[in-house]
This record gives C-alpha cells, structure tokens and sequence, in this order.
C-alpha cells in the first residue's frame, strides 16, 4: 500500500467555519481570489486535511495556501467528476447491478456483474462468464468518496490549534468585467452621465459577502487562455446595485488603477451583476461635427471631381468633470432626453481616460450636414504638385454650426498657398479648418495646396 494511501485511512474530517473572500477581477477573464477561512480540525499536530469548493476553472499551479497556525507539508490536487466512467472506476473489483429499459422506461431485466477493468471498455464477470461491454445499463446506489462536482485539495499539515486561519488563494479563468455608461443629453450643452461595473461570474460556485477590486489594464499572465476560446457570458442571473456612495475607491499599483468596490457583494454561479459608481453627475458636453478629406483619394491629372463625403458627429466633455479618478475603459451609449421622451442616437467606446484628458464619442453620420468635394487642376508629377479645393457644406439644421474639417495629405511637402479662412497646421500631413454656418444655408470655402520637390 503505498504511503499516500495509509495516510488517507487516518483522514479527519475538516470543516470549514467561515469563509470570508476577496476577489481581484482583470480585464481578459482572469481573477486572483483569496478566501480566508477557518478550519475545524479534531486535533492539534499532523492532519490530513480535505479542502472542498475549489473552483473547476482554477489553475491548479497558482493554488497557495498560507497561515501562522498551520503549516502545508503536501497538497494534492484532485477533480474526479461524476460522469459514466469515474463511477465504473470506483467500483472496479465490485458487483454493479445491470439493467435493461423498455420503451415506457421501466426495468424489464436486471442482473448483477463484476467489474474486472475499464481501461477502454468494461469487462464484466458475469454469471462466471467474462463480457466485454455488455448491452446494459449501470444502477448504482450512491455517489462514491473521491468523487465530486468541484475539485478539493489533499493537504497533509501540521496544526498549532484546532482551529487555524487559513488564507487559499488561486488564479482563476472565468471571471471578468467591463465597465459600462449612459450618456443623456438634456440640452444642447449638458448632459447626465452615469457608469455601472458589469461583473460577470461565470463559474458554477456562489460567492457570498465578498469584497471585489477591478483592475483597469492589461496584466501578463503566462499561462493564457488560447487564442479563439471564449467563455460564454450567461445571463441567468442579473442583479441592479445602486449605493448613496458612489465615487469608487481608486489606488495605483504599478501601471494599472485598481478600483475597490466599497460594500460587499456576492456573485451566484454563471451571472452579471451590474454595480453602479456613477449616479447622474452632470457634466458639459460638445458637440463637433467634423470631417476628413484627402488628395490620395482623388485621380490626379484629371477633369474637375466632385464627391460627396460624409459629415460626421461626435461629443465631448471632460473626464474630470465626472470625478476625481480614473476613468477605465467601456462602451457609452448616447440617448437624447426632450420632455418625457428618451431616444438612443448611437453609442461608442472610449479608452481609459485620466481627470485630465477629454472623452471622445464618435456616434456616427450627421444627416442633416452635407458635405461635397471639387478638385480641380489636380496635377502632381515627379517635380511638383497642385491642386485647388473647393468644398460646399450644407447646414440643414435650424441653428448655427461649426464643422471642423481635417485635410489630409499623404506627401509632407504639401502646403496651402491660399485659402478663404484660416487654417491651423497640425502636422506636416494635416491641415485643420473651422467653418462656420449659418442654419439652414451653405458655405463654400476654397483653397490651393502646392508640393514643391525641391
């Protein structure tokens, strides 16, 4: 009998006072959890100790267990689940009771048989016969030992109380979160906006009165999920939390922003929880309407060109005006608040964003702004170019705008020589105009750009 298997006949039985967890939530469906319990052991000295409620989808290398009362000599890992072929071998060497099923799902034979092996198939002895894979079915009356659900730990330690803290952390797949806002403009210059955490548990165990913290970045694990896996996201479960303190806790930990949930939550199997952290704070928002055109697009050396290019529309507001901490990444989704009535006009996603730093919501097409490009006396060879721009906006909004609008040129060496209005140069590659119109009107704004390659 091999040493691993004395030991186990002198097992106590070990339960579990209390559980007290915290879990640290990544970005790319990864979670360090460390549960704090208290062990209730028969004796003091040298235990052989069974720790249940480890999750399936913990990594087994990263498993830890710490604690001043106790210390680990050995720890083994175990996920034996039920299924056909644990059960037939728990029993191999034992009699199995056979059964075949009629159409109504009654019994209609049964016998009994012994299993010799089940290293592919199972062979049986029955009635002083050996059957390889008979036609049967197995009834078995209760679920073994060593066989479970959720994998546990064999741990051999000795104790300096009965009872000893115990602190089991892990890497875990399966947990996530991403952070979600709603924007809703009340006037054309303000807005409310509000920002809820969407914790997702996609393991099969409850975790109750635990304290959370969201990490906002990207963290290197080396044993990474492949790539194309995916964890499906269920649903079955959602839970709204809305709490009077809402400005989150935020700390620094190297190059990420760590953000503590202030009340405890708990996350059931296979659900979301949204938490709210921000309420309704209002904040002043732009609206920009702009657009891009560009020389590279158009045929050189050809007839006068006219193109119609879309107008698009974006909002804008300060991201300290929404607190004085780090915004982490998520989707926005833009509503229009007139009276009574609220309708969604697009949605956008906007990267991590610092107090202060401007947030930036690209929602799609300005259809009531029309834009149309002629190019005329396009010529570019291998000394020089030219080329003379005209572009007509039409305003079909009943008040004034400003489009701003972005040239684009591919060659350096391209400069305006003349232009209508003013212009900023941003780079050597880009040209910035403001135009403003009237409501319901157009405006026409012309310029000549030249390249000398000298």
């Amino acid at each position: 009998m091999s040493d691993y298997k004395k030991i186990n006949l002198l097992l106590l039985v070990c339960s579990v006072i209390s559980a007290q967890s915290h879990i640290t939530i990544y970005n790319q469906n990864k979670a360090f959890v460390q549960e704090q319990r208290t062990l209730k052991l028969d004796k003091i000295g040298k235990n052989l100790v069974q720790l249940d409620r480890i999750p399936k989808n913990a990594d087994p290398g990263t498993i830890l267990i710490q604690g001043e009362d106790l210390k680990v000599q050995s720890m083994k890992y175990t996920y034996n689940p039920v299924s056909e072929t644990s059960l037939l071998n728990a029993h191999i060497g034992s009699e199995i009771e056979l059964v075949k099923y009629g159409d109504d799902g009654d019994i209609t034979y049964s016998t009994k048989g012994k299993l010799i092996s089940n290293d592919s198939v199972p062979i049986f002895e029955i009635d002083g016969n050996i059957v390889v894979d008979p036609p049967y079915h197995y009834l078995f009356s209760e679920i073994p030992e060593g066989i479970s659900e959720f994998p546990y730990l064999m741990c051999q330690l000795d104790a300096y109380t009965k009872n000893p803290e115990s602190q089991i952390s892990y890497l875990a797949s399966g947990f996530g979160w991403e952070t979600e806002y709603s924007l809703v403009l009340t006037t054309e210059s303000t807005g409310e906006i509000s920002g809820y955490y969407a914790i997702t548990n996609n393991s099969k165990l409850e975790y109750k009165n635990i304290d959370i913290s969201l990490v906002s970045g990207v963290v290197e694990f080396k044993n990474k999920t492949p790539r194309g896996r995916q964890f499906q996201k269920h649903r079955t479960a959602m839970a709204h939390e809305s709490f009077a303190e809402i400005s989150p806790e935020v700390s620094e930990s190297g190059e990420y922003a760590v953000f503590h949930i202030s009340e405890k939550l708990t996350l059931s199997p296979d659900s979301e929880i949204r938490y709210t952290f921000i309420d309704g704070i209002q904040v002043k928002v732009d609206q920009v309407y702009h657009i891009s055109h560009s020389l590279s697009r158009v045929r050189r050396n050809s007839p006068p060109q006219t193109t119609g290019v879309p107008v698009y529309t974006r909002y804008e507001f300060e991201a300290g005006a929404v607190g004085n901490f780090q915004l982490p990444a998520g989707i926005y989704n833009v509503y229009h608040q007139n009276k009574d009535k609220l309708t969604f006009i697009g949605s956008s996603r906007a990267g991590i964003a610092e107090k202060d730093t401007k947030i930036k919501l690209e929602i799609g097409k300005a259809h009531k702004i029309l834009a149309h490009f002629t190019v005329e006396n396009f010529k570019l060879n291998n000394e020089s170019g030219k080329a003379v721009v005209t572009a007509l906006f039409t305003n079909l909004k009943d008040e004034n705008i400003t489009v701003e609008w972005i040239e684009q040129f591919r060659d350096g060496r391209w400069y305006i020589k003349k232009s209508d209005i003013e212009h900023e140069t941003l780079d050597a590659f880009n040209v910035k105009f403001s135009v403003d119109i009237y409501a319901n009107s157009t405006e026409e704004v012309t310029f000549t750009a030249i390249m000398d390659k000298d």
